[in-house]
């Protein structure tokens, strides 16, 4: 299967981006309505998408890494490049002969279980996200074809997303929130995930994060329909003018894509129940020995940071308030949260100084132990 970039497409591509972006520019200047969709950023994150999408080489490179990935999977087939007719312009692939997986006659009449086909596809993305943090970002049925022997052939690699080890933390955090049914640990997660140009409140963000957990507090995460729960969650974040990253929004899409899938092949296929022990693996992780570890350890990096920086830090401050002076209101109510919020930090500090010694201890006396032993 060869696979050609059209002459002068590349230039047609890079006027029509540099349109979408003056517009999107002009829109979010002029456009109330616009301010809680960060159009700039949603036009560059397609722009960046688009031209990865028409560079052939990487799509090549893209698909070797997923056919090394699944080199051990008989069920699944990533077609061979065949280099040496391939260029940035050209791209030419093993053909994938079968029927395509939303070709549900066909599926019927070939005698495949849809149920189970739904099944097999979603723990294909999910080895891809939970296990090789390199996915397929989409994920749409005319990519996916099945073989005469039930063999799931995969096509088209120009859209990948990898989950880094920041994003694979934060979503251990998101999930034990999640799982908790903890609105505050929920709103720290998605903090640290998403980015804005405003400040957000956090009450009122946990706040709506609170009673989006209240509506499923009775629901398994298999049984929480993850497509619905997604909207809900897009759409606190547009009202807190929060913004996701590029590798989780293209995570988002793709999870939202394969419940669409699932859900065409078998009306009663639930997204949730395929990825539940992935996640509880992931939510493990985030306990193990050695999460937890090097949890401690960062966080005694951090408090050491902080006694460094902050005799100067303070000095600034108290720099400022001689020339400036400083005037204070605060009623008795909200004096009383702000001293209760420093003890808990206040605690949380000394708790990460006291792990990161323990720590560092534990590893002073293996390596005295070491040192006697000999090697």
């Amino acid at each position: 299967m060869v696979k050609i970039r059209r002459p002068g497409v590349v230039e047609q591509i890079e006027q029509d981006l540099e349109i979408l972006q003056n517009l999107a520019t002009r829109a979010s200047h002029r456009w109330d309505a616009a301010a809680g969709y960060d159009l700039i950023g949603l036009a560059d994150e397609f722009a960046h998408t688009l031209r990865t999408e028409v560079d052939y080489l990487r799509e090549g490179r893209n698909a070797e890494r997923f056919a090394a990935n699944f080199a051990g999977a008989p069920d699944v087939h990533i077609p061979s490049v065949f280099w040496e007719t391939t260029t940035s312009r050209v791209l030419t692939l093993e053909r994938i002969r079968g029927i395509n997986i939303s070709d549900l006659a066909g599926l019927d009449a070939a005698g495949i279980d849809r149920r189970a086909l739904a099944e097999r596809a979603t723990r294909v993305l999910a080895q891809m996200v939970f296990e090789d943090r390199f996915f397929h970002a989409d994920p749409h049925p005319g990519n996916f074809f099945i073989e005469p022997g039930g063999r799931i052939g995969i096509i088209d690699f120009g859209m990948v997303g990898e989950v880094d080890e920041r994003l694979r933390t934060q979503l251990g955090h998101l999930l034990l929130g999640l799982a908790r049914q903890d609105p505050d640990r929920i709103a720290d997660a998605v903090l640290a995930l998403a980015a804005s140009d405003t400040t957000v409140k956090r009450a009122d963000l946990r706040d709506d994060l609170a009673a989006l957990v209240r509506r499923y507090e009775d629901a398994t995460l298999g049984d929480i329909p993850l497509g619905a729960l997604i909207e809900e969650v897009l759409a606190i974040l547009r009202r807190h003018r929060l913004r996701l990253p590029h590798e989780l929004a293209l995570l988002v899409k793709a999870l939202a894509m394969n419940e669409g899938m699932g859900a065409r092949l078998d009306p009663e296929f639930r997204l949730g129940d395929v990825l539940a022990p992935y996640a509880e693996r992931l939510m493990g992780g985030e306990l193990s020995p050695s999460a937890l570890a090097r949890r401690f350890k960062e966080a005694g990096l951090h408090a050491a940071e902080l006694g460094i920086e902050l005799p100067e830090q303070l000095h600034r401050v108290l720099s400022v308030i001689d020339r400036e002076g400083l005037q204070l209101e605060l009623p008795a109510a909200q004096l009383d949260q702000l001293l209760a919020r420093n003890e808990r930090q206040t605690n949380r500090l000394v708790a990460a100084v006291i792990g990161a010694a323990v720590i560092q201890g534990m590893a002073l006396v293996w390596t005295a132990r070491r040192s006697t032993r000999g090697p």
